[in-house]
């Protein structure tokens, strides 16, 4: 499972380069910096501390003005984050729409008569503007994390590294059991995801103008209805 994953998300780094280089180096250049900035708005804490009980004004002053500097650097680093993860997440959903179109009008009549075909081609063109996305905001999210987990572990070690040692030991077990029912999550999901576009397709039956003649000549809205209830159950 962890492998699949990690191919995954290799081949979505893929497609986010080929749509837009710079604004990818953007992005992972402004995660680290703001990752690295948060490490040492921990290090000027320690040095404001420091100073106040040297009862040493000049120092403090330094330190806190160094503090804030940090703060407003790093809130400008997160929006310019923030920015090119919007703009490159856009333009990679256009990038991946536009080549599930250019493969559907690839396709001949027997592919879109082959129910299999059809259910993956609706499957990707109903998440084509999400689920890259959400795959790119996870990664660099997934970098912030380790680069700030490594820079604490650092100072951590640094001052007491049995303090590490018993630190990582605790969020172990937390870490274990929330990677197993993660991948439990992914599978319940995507077992169902079958289920959810029957109940789509139902939806629409119902709710458009369009069938709404057929569905009372013949008198389907409760077939359908009830198949509604079973895929629930």
């Amino acid at each position: 499972m962890l492998k699949k994953h990690l191919s995954l998300t290799v081949r979505c780094l893929e497609l986010v380069w080929r749509t837009s280089p710079s604004l990818l180096i953007a992005s992972v250049l402004t995660t680290a910096a703001a990752s690295g900035l948060t490490l040492a708005m921990a290090y000027v804490a320690k040095e404001i501390i420091d100073a106040a009980q040297a009862r040493s004004i000049v120092t403090a002053g330094f330190w806190v003005a160094s503090e804030l500097g940090l703060v407003l650097l790093k809130d400008g680093l997160q929006r310019l984050s923030d920015l090119s993860r919007s703009v490159l997440g856009n333009r990679l959903a256009v990038s991946v729409q536009e080549q599930i179109l250019r493969k559907a009008s690839e396709m001949d009549l027997a592919q879109f008569e082959d129910p299999k075909v059809a259910d993956k081609l609706l499957q990707a063109n109903r998440e084509a503007s999400a689920r890259p996305v959400a795959i790119l905001s996870n990664t660099l999210e997934s970098l912030r994390n380790i680069l700030m987990l490594g820079g604490y572990t650092t100072i951590l070690v640094a001052y007491s590294p049995w303090m590490a040692i018993g630190i990582a030991l605790a969020a172990l077990p937390a870490a274990l059991i929330e990677a197993r029912f993660s991948q439990k999550a992914f599978g319940i999901q995507n077992r169902r995801s079958p289920i959810r576009r029957k109940l789509n397709y139902f939806d629409f039956l119902l709710t458009r103008d369009a069938h709404a003649k057929e569905l009372k000549v013949f008198s389907l809205g409760k077939y359908f209805l009830k198949q509604i209830g079973r895929a629930h159950v």
